[in-house]
């Protein structure tokens, strides 16, 4: 079964790679992304840098300058897009949701249900990786 699974995100001076982030999370078989857009002064805003593919699947909510902002963009996007998808994930840009035994998020969602019918929510845990010694990021190479 197919589901309608969103992601939802705050971002800042994520520019470089966050059309890599949409990709990676589109490929699992996410439906949609709410970016909410927290840059400061001149930053060049989120929207601009999205490739016109990725920018069909995501909706961008600016937040420009506010500080301690998390909750709030959380709250508002469960009270505005919540009852438009099954699932919303929240999780920052840095982060990359990884299925291990299943080949899409939507046949991790079904095994969820399997074990636990009717599940609301659920908790991930991270796997940490290592900076490999780097000191700057190169972003001539994707992050994947």
């Amino acid at each position: 079964m197919n589901h309608s699974i969103a992601i939802v995100a705050i971002v800042r001076l994520e520019n470089p790679y966050i059309n890599e982030w949409i990709e990676y999370h589109r490929n699992l078989g996410f439906s949609h992304f709410y970016i909410y857009d927290n840059s400061y002064g001149d930053e060049i805003h989120i929207d601009k840098v999205l490739t016109d593919d990725n920018s069909k699947y995501t909706t961008v909510i600016p937040i420009y300058n506010k500080y301690a902002w998390q909750k709030h963009a959380y709250e508002d996007s469960y009270g505005k897009y919540g009852g438009m998808h099954e699932y919303l994930l929240y999780i920052d840009i840095d982060e990359f949701f990884t299925l291990c035994s299943h080949k899409s998020v939507s046949e991790y969602i079904d095994f969820l249900n399997s074990k636990c019918p009717g599940f609301q929510s659920c908790r991930l845990h991270w796997e940490i990786y290592d900076d490999n010694n780097a000191i700057e990021r190169d972003i001539s190479i994707p992050i994947t």
